[in-house]
Parts: structure tokens; C-alpha cells; sequence
């Protein structure tokens, strides 16, 4: 069961000085990892892996691809659970043509009809 008041205090730890991995700058602050350098942080919904919380110039490597996979995994699944449901039994009109298109980094993207 969901309990927000736990929920939110560990939030309130973890993005606080109290946590060791957490990093602040002048350009961001965030959480880090015990396997990047001191300062870095690690945001694993973007494509780098992480970066100076001074200065985001600086960041371990341009291609990160460990979190676009994972979100290329979930939209795939998404994508055929959708296509194995169909459309509603009872729907008097075909269901619209639904696209996914997955944008990777730029100039990189894929696309898939349901």
C-alpha cells in the first residue's frame, strides 16, 4: 500500500545535502552514483550519463544508451499489449491508427504503427 507521507520524506532525504550522492551547482542539482565522480549528476532519463553539476559541459560520455533502451523496452511492450487487446468489441467505427515514435537522440528516431 502507498503511503505519501513516507514516500515524501524519503524524497526530502534524498534530494538533500543528507543524502552523499546529492550534488548541487551552479547549472543543476541532482542525485549522483558511487560509480560516477564527485559532482556528477546522473539523470538516467537523459542521454548522457551524468555531469558536473557546474558546469554541464562536462559530463562522462555524449551516449548514454542504458536509459533509452529501457524506455525503448517499455514502449515496446506497451506498444504489444495494445496490439494484442485490439480495439473495443463494441466500438460501431474502427479505432484511429495509433503511431509510437521513439526519439533516441536527435536525428535518431523510430517509428511504429499500432
Amino acid at each position: 500500500m502507498f503511503d505519501e507521507a513516507v514516500w515524501r520524506k524519503t524524497r526530502d532525504v534524498v534530494l538533500s545535502p543528507a543524502n552523499p550522492y546529492y550534488f548541487s551547482g551552479t547549472a543543476a542539482s541532482g542525485i549522483g552514483s558511487p560509480h560516477t565522480l564527485p559532482g556528477r549528476v546522473w539523470p538516467i532519463a537523459l542521454a548522457v550519463e551524468a555531469f558536473d553539476a557546474s558546469d554541464p559541459t562536462t559530463f562522462s560520455r555524449p551516449w548514454f544508451s542504458w536509459a533509452d533502451s529501457m524506455f525503448c523496452e517499455l514502449a515496446l511492450t506497451v506498444a504489444a499489449e495494445a496490439a494484442a487487446v485490439g480495439p473495443p468489441r463494441s466500438s460501431a467505427r474502427p479505432a484511429p491508427a495509433v503511431g509510437l515514435v521513439i526519439v533516441t537522440r536527435p536525428g535518431i528516431q523510430a517509428t511504429m504503427n499500432l
